[in-house]
């Protein structure tokens, strides 16, 4: 029986036969086993309906956007000109150094 529940919560591929005869062989332990046998009916008992209650589960796409813009037509040249000139703005802006003190 354990090995049953363990098959059925770690969804082991089980042969069709067996899922004709498990629940026959469960009821029938149920009916007339000792009190150990029937816990471990009810366990597998239980494994299956856990089993039955879970949906199965759908694999998640992963999408990822990436927005780069290329400006394939500027040269080294024009863009190294365009850094200097926001530097250039970025130094004009600066506050004057205050002296210390």
């Amino acid at each position: 029986m354990r090995m049953i529940t363990k098959a059925i919560r770690l969804k082991w591929e089980i042969p069709e036969a067996m899922f004709r005869v498990v629940p026959i062989q469960v009821a029938k332990i149920l009916q007339d086993g000792s009190t150990r046998e029937k816990l471990a009916a009810m366990k597998v008992l239980i494994a299956c309906h856990g089993q039955n209650e879970q949906p199965e589960p759908q694999p998640q796409q992963t999408q990822i956007n990436v927005g780069v813009k290329v400006d394939a037509t500027a040269t080294s040249d024009d863009r190294r000109n365009k850094v200097a000139a926001i530097v250039e703005r970025l130094r004009s802006r600066r506050l004057p150094e205050q002296p210390a003190g």
